[in-house]
């Protein structure tokens, strides 16, 4: 992938064409200030600005340039910095996949930097942070870290935790991406267990707290990794028994999709593939 961004440089801070998603930090009519705006000001600003940010539908390109303009607008050791640098990788992400401008690519990737650099090591979103920034850039050693801190997050997490099943689901994700990368079984059979975990408990909450359609969507992702773990152990051994659970839990999960899901075409991708050598 692209790598033309010098680490630690902050994405805010540069200025590149808007009609390509940027807005400039030295234009004065994007940041609405003065060198005589009072500090209390400036507070008042980044107030708003954070409460408008929490308020956006966050899964949408679309919104980057006003993202941008309210990172610009912050100050560095904002506590949510890092967290807008996430989102904003993720859309500029989503961005390149429709458009395929390597521009978007790039500005993913820088985003994506900021957004581990900015992260504490204790934050709880470290790892998937460190995750994302491995599948952009592929480095080794930002897969090692994630893996160690999901294991540590797993580990930590009472019996009773209302949202226990999200821990399993992270630190498969975690042992596969390292099974695709140096291909230890102990890898894959550790991410498939995880993921029935993971799907086990999300059921569980299902029908003990009767939650609604929000975290159907929820279990309708774990259940497509639990799939694909089923479909790579098929590959692995030839095993009739993986081969008929991964479509059968595909499908699943896209029953569980509402048809207007951004996720309906992946899950029903993934149903496709899974039945293909059937075929």
């Amino acid at each position: 992938m692209a790598d033309n961004f010098e680490h630690g440089t902050s994405a805010a801070a540069s200025t590149v064409d808007d009609e390509d998603g940027w807005i400039s930090a030295e234009s004065p009519d994007i940041l609405g200030q003065n060198e005589e705006s009072s500090q209390d000001a400036d507070n008042e600003y980044y107030s708003s600005a954070a409460e408008e940010f929490d308020t956006l539908d966050w899964e949408n390109p679309d919104l980057i340039p006003k993202m941008q303009k309210h990172i610009t607008q912050m100050p560095p050791e904002h506590p949510n910095m890092g967290l807008y640098q996430a989102v904003l990788g993720q859309n500029f992400g989503m961005r390149y996949r429709q458009t395929g401008h390597l521009k978007d690519l790039e500005a993913a990737l820088q985003a994506d930097r900021e957004a581990v650099d900015l992260t504490p090591p204790e934050h709880p979103d470290r790892a998937d942070r460190l995750q994302k920034r491995y599948r952009r850039l592929g480095e080794l050693k930002d897969l090692e870290a994630a893996l160690h801190t999901n294991q540590e997050a797993v580990d930590l997490t009472p019996p009773e935790h209302s949202n226990r099943a999200n821990g399993p689901k992270s630190l498969a994700i975690s042992f596969m991406d390292h099974y695709h990368r140096l291909g230890d079984l102990k890898d894959l059979e550790a991410a498939l267990h995880l993921n029935q975990t993971a799907v086990d408990l999300t059921a569980l909450e299902v029908w003990n707290i009767l939650i609604g359609q929000a975290d159907s969507k929820i279990w309708g992702c774990r259940l497509q990794n639990l799939a694909t773990s089923f479909g790579d152990r098929y590959q692995r051994f030839g095993d009739l028994e993986d081969l008929e659970a991964a479509p059968c839990t595909n499908q699943e999960a896209v029953d569980l999709t509402p048809p207007e899901h951004p996720d309906r075409a992946d899950r029903l991708q993934s149903l496709a593939i899974s039945v293909g050598p059937k075929v």
